[in-house]
């Protein structure tokens, strides 16, 4: 199992709140990450349409066969389960009684905030961050070495300190990243504790599929900063990164 950065979030969160949704949307990690914090915890997929409809036709019942805490997935598939959880959590008092995990949206929410207000913490686990996957065995990040062609110098954008440094020949880690999805960066420079996303494009005109790969690392990895290397002459400004 690899450690998740918002591990201990959760485990103080159970301390604190009868209940505690972890949300987020979907692989990202939600049932694994609270089954294995929780392995002690009864558990029950909503998705499962038998296990759906046992809640749905009969919520106190279903409720009642668990005689300790439990994990509930996808609970956003029975929304009106929330009402009979804020009964139990009211009449128990007992604290990470239910451990609620759904992919985010707007019912999943609008339940929430509507039976379990001041009863439970909402935490939002994103995608595996690089610092997480750089943990992770075998996962397709690649050093790639030194053969990078040169980032040149933008006038009055200043480049990022790892990138001024490849430029002075003091080459910084290097990697190529790549998921199971597809989804690719052409270049990491490591930076410190943070990677600089840069993606090298053969094309003279910018286009909105040479930024995707640069867009979905900087939302995965919670950054807002990246380069982008094509073969044109124009410096346009794309999505607050540099071209």
């Amino acid at each position: 199992m690899i450690a998740r950065q918002m591990s201990n979030q959760i485990l103080e969160a159970a301390t604190q709140y009868p209940a505690v949704a972890v949300t987020g949307p979907r692989q990202s990690g939600k049932t694994t990450l609270c089954r294995d914090l929780f392995p002690d915890y009864a558990y029950a997929n909503l998705e499962n349409p038998e296990t759906r409809q046992f809640a749905i036709e009969d919520p106190n019942g279903f409720l009642a066969q668990f005689d300790k805490p439990v994990i509930l997935d996808e609970v956003q598939r029975v929304p009106d389960l929330f009402s009979y959880i804020m009964t139990l959590v009211d009449e128990h008092k007992r604290m990470g009684e239910f451990i609620l995990s759904g992919s985010q949206n707007f019912h999943l929410q609008q339940a929430i905030s509507q039976s379990l207000a001041g009863r439970c913490s909402t935490l939002k686990l994103l995608p595996m961050s690089f610092r997480e996957l750089n943990r992770k065995p075998n996962h397709d990040i690649f050093g790639i070495g030194n053969e990078t062609p040169d980032i040149p110098d933008a006038p009055g954008r200043p480049l990022r300190p790892a990138v001024r440094r490849r430029n002075r020949s003091k080459v910084p880690p290097l990697y190529y990243w790549r998921d199971s999805q597809g989804h690719e960066v052409d270049l990491l420079i490591e930076d410190g504790e943070s990677l600089y996303p840069v993606e090298i494009k053969s094309g003279q005109t910018v286009s909105g599929n040479m930024m995707s790969g640069l867009d979905y690392w900087c939302k995965l990895d919670g950054t807002d900063s990246g380069m982008l290397i094509y073969g044109g002459t124009e410096s346009p400004m794309n999505s607050g990164g540099l071209v």
